[in-house]
């Protein structure tokens, strides 16, 4: 008899859908992290560090998620090795932002809460694809080059400094979302 199945049908359907429109959503909205060309000096460190910020939060939210649901043991490690260096970088900056006076907006985006709600609602190997996707590659991509544009265009030393330490780690954990990406999918 099917009907023992329809459940894990409609799960797998509706996880599907959510992923679907994750997907959508992140490839027709502009970056969150993306920084005006113009922006320099104080107005980059002050976008630098609200964004930064925020990106640690979403990624080490959605790693500890990550924890609990993938299905495979690679996608878990990832998510590990995310919780474990983002949880020190988020640490870090704080730290440095609070030496300059400068205040720290960590709470996540709207696009960022997009996501989450979105991920949640993924389970399976649909799940590990979309996290892999969103919180591996594009948001290292997208903080990839964040912290390129502080490291040369920042004008506070700290925060410039603070970027370019961490900047080899962020595209370590690029490449590590690349590769994970063609095991998921």
């Amino acid at each position: 008899m099917t009907l023992p199945r329809f459940p894990r049908v409609v799960r797998t359907l509706a996880s599907a859908a959510a992923v679907g429109a994750l997907m959508s959503a992140c490839a027709m909205l502009p970056s969150q992290m993306a920084v005006p060309a113009s922006a320099s000096g104080p107005d980059l460190d002050a976008l630098f560090v609200s964004r930064a910020a925020q990106t640690d939060v979403m990624e080490v939210t959605a790693s500890r998620m990550a924890l609990q649901r993938a299905t495979r043991p690679e996608v878990r490690q990832y998510a590990q090795s995310m919780i474990n260096d983002h949880t020190r970088t988020s640490s870090e900056l704080q730290q440095i932002a609070s030496q300059i006076g400068m205040p720290v907006d960590a709470r996540p985006t709207a696009m960022d809460e997009k996501k989450m709600t979105a991920l949640s609602a993924a389970q399976g190997e649909a799940f590990d694809k979309a996290y892999v996707k969103v919180v591996g590659v594009q948001a290292h991509t997208e903080a990839v080059t964040l912290f390129k544009q502080e490291a040369s265009k920042g004008s506070n030393p700290a925060l410039k400094s603070f970027a370019t330490r961490t900047l080899p780690a962020l595209q370590h954990h690029l490449q590590m979302a690349e590769q994970l990406e063609k095991t998921v999918n």
